[in-house]
């Protein structure tokens, strides 16, 4: 299909019908709107061809492996969806708004760990006393993230990359803007490998920013091999924690 210079520039629709015949339209940004987001996030628009580069040098790694490991892992999955089926009933799957690649929203997906409990109220009670064991379980070894592989496929998570945020974690600091979304999201990065979950966001958001600068595809092959290692250093931790506080 050819475009017009102003589609090239602003941005054009894709057209499609989906399997109902119902028509379908995917806005994809030109290169005006692409430098009028970089104003209005704080980017770099002097890096922004060399990070469009890069993620697409990303993308390819993703896919090469996202679709092995969502096969290998679907038995898991089925397994942990049993489990949270029934020791919570529905939904299996929470779904959640968090901020992607260029600051565009998207619904991440998750297995769930928490009950939907509420007091006379009718409000939620506190995520501490709604997390199940399973959850607790899933939470610790990471298994509750397996649905976001299918983010990956879609192209709204990479592999690896800072974490996604929901919008009102966006919003509510300045360093969660700017460089720290001109790749896409990932399911785990150098923050996830060097420091624990339970560190401030601005302690994350340092390793980042780092990773994003210092991008290779040798230090995703290397965040990737950790990741494993830090999944069972933390789940060791937490148990042991847990057996401290038990009864």
């Amino acid at each position: 299909m050819q475009y017009s210079a102003t589609d090239r520039k602003w941005g054009h629709y894709h057209f499609s019908l989906n399997r109902n015949k119902k028509a379908t339209y995917k806005f994809t940004e030109g290169l005006y709107l692409c430098f009028l987001k970089c104003y209005l996030y704080n980017y770099p628009v002097s890096d922004i061809h060399k990070y469009r580069r890069i993620a697409r040098i990303k993308r390819i790694f993703d896919l090469a492996i996202t679709i092995p490991l969502l096969i290998l892992t679907l038995p898991l999955s089925l397994i942990v969806y049993i489990l949270v089926r029934i020791t919570m009933g529905k939904p299996v799957i929470f779904r959640q708004t968090r901020i992607g690649w260029m600051g565009k929203p998207f619904t991440v997906y998750k297995f769930r760990t928490m009950t939907e409990d509420r007091d006379e109220n009718g409000n939620l009670l506190p995520d501490e006393e709604r997390i199940t064991k399973v959850g607790r379980i899933l939470r610790a070894t990471r298994l509750d993230e397996l649905p976001q592989l299918i983010n990956v496929i879609k192209g709204d998570l990479s592999l690896i990359g800072p974490r996604p945020v929901p919008p009102e974690v966006f919003n509510s600091a300045d360093f969660f803007k700017g460089k720290r979304t001109l790749l896409r999201p990932g399911i785990t990065g150098l923050a996830q490998i060097e420091v624990f979950n339970r560190e401030p966001w601005e302690e994350k958001v340092k390793y980042d920013i780092e990773y994003i600068e210092n991008w290779s595809l040798l230090l995703d092959i290397k965040i990737t091999l950790l990741t494993p290692l830090k999944v069972v250093k933390e789940f060791y931790i937490a148990m042991r924690e847990n057996r401290k506080t038990g009864p």
